[in-house]
């Protein structure tokens, strides 16, 4: 069983262009192709990934607790993001920078699941 798989463009495109359902974002300055009207691209991506990971997270219990013994089926997710690496190899600050863009592209989903928060 694995989910989640295009869940960040899901939430990328219905959030922050409007182009899928619900089709929702908010103008901004860094993004500004905005097709759909009065949503809050700044929260209702990370609100709506709250729901699917709690949705997961049923989803795993159920699975657990009625099939998996009998099936012998394994659970996971599957998460699809974007790499980052250091723009200037020699530049501790760009390795920072990367670091950081790697914890936010992965950790929004990962972080609950791993360390349950």
């Amino acid at each position: 069983m694995a989910d989640g798989k295009r869940a960040q463009p899901l939430l990328h495109e219905a959030y922050n262009y409007g182009e899928w359902p619900p089709g929702r974002c908010s103008e901004t300055e860094w993004m500004g192709n905005c097709t759909g009207a009065g949503g809050d691209s700044s929260t209702e991506p990370y609100v709506a990934a709250h729901h699917l990971l709690l949705s997961h997270a049923a989803a795993v219990k159920l699975y657990r607790e009625s099939y998996q013994e009998r099936q012998k089926g394994k659970v996971g997710i599957t998460i699809i993001g974007r790499w980052f690496e250091p723009k200037y190899k020699n530049s501790p600050s760009s390795h920072v920078a990367a670091s950081r863009a790697l914890d936010f592209m992965f950790g929004w989903f990962l972080g609950p699941i791993t360390y349950g928060a």
